[in-house]
Formats: structure tokens, C-alpha cells, sequence
């Protein structure tokens, strides 16, 4: 989850505090685990 958090961290802009890396990182898990069920 950090590589994707790191591979994606061009594209977001930086977040500035911890919770907002946490809400990331959620958001992005949450996104995989859409596409392993749907794919």
C-alpha cells in the first residue's frame, strides 16, 4: 500500500498531516478492492 501510495503521490498533491495520508491510503485500498471484485 506505501509503493501505491508513493507511485500515486505525483498525481495528489501532497497531503499536509497524517490523517490526510490515512484518508489517501484508504481511498486507494478502497479503490483496489473495487477493481479485484469487479475484474
Amino acid at each position: 500500500m506505501i509503493a501505491l501510495y508513493h507511485q500515486y503521490s505525483f498525481v495528489l498533491p501532497i497531503p499536509g498531516s497524517i490523517e490526510e495520508e490515512e484518508k489517501v491510503c484508504r481511498y486507494l485500498s478502497w479503490q483496489l478492492v473495487l477493481l479485484f471484485y469487479f475484474f
